[in-house]
């Protein structure tokens, strides 16, 4: 069984990586204001 050390700096490096892909431009949120490509993403999601 690990030490509880290891497994905090684990939950530290995720946590960074988290952060930095939140970072990225291309990852953000797309905001729709067609309601065709509303009720589009809806579907995808609905699919997923």
């Amino acid at each position: 069984m690990p030490g509880l050390w290891p497994l905090c700096v684990q939950l530290t490096q995720i946590e960074a990586v988290f952060r930095s892909v939140k970072s990225e431009p291309g990852v953000r949120p797309v905001y729709h204001r067609l309601e065709q490509r509303v009720d589009a993403y809806i579907l995808v999601a609905f699919l997923a």
